[in-house]
């Protein structure tokens, strides 16, 4: 995705992570 990144060069893979962990656990 390009979205993904655009968040990975603006911020650092540690954040992204945690960013995908938080939405899996609202989603799941």
């Amino acid at each position: 995705m390009t979205w993904h990144f655009y968040f990975n060069q603006c911020w650092s893979w540690e954040s992204v992570l945690e960013l995908h962990l938080m939405w899996f656990w609202q989603i799941g």
